[in-house]
């Protein structure tokens, strides 16, 4: 099953700032486990869709969005993942 999910995060002392609050969006796809009548365990996966600046809503320019998938992009898939088992 594929999902689309969003979730604020704050990324701290990030160039020069003190914090910098975004929005990560990302489709997250789940499988396996008997909810899914299949017999291999539960899985999740993410891949990050969207970044947009949380105070404003936009979306971060194609530059930041790289910079930012580059250096946090495994944290934020994982971040994502683990908000949507929470619920």
């Amino acid at each position: 099953m594929r999902e689309l999910y969003s979730t604020k995060l704050t990324i701290e002392d990030f160039k020069g700032t003190n914090a910098f609050d975004i929005e990560i969006c990302g489709c997250l796809t789940t499988g396996g486990s008997n909810n899914h009548f299949s017999d291999e365990p539960a899985w999740i996966a993410c891949e990050i869709e969207g970044i947009y600046n949380a105070e404003t809503g936009k979306e971060v320019s194609t530059r930041l969005y790289n910079y930012l998938v580059q250096l946090y992009g495994s944290w934020f898939e994982e971040v994502l993942c683990d908000e949507y088992e929470k619920g």
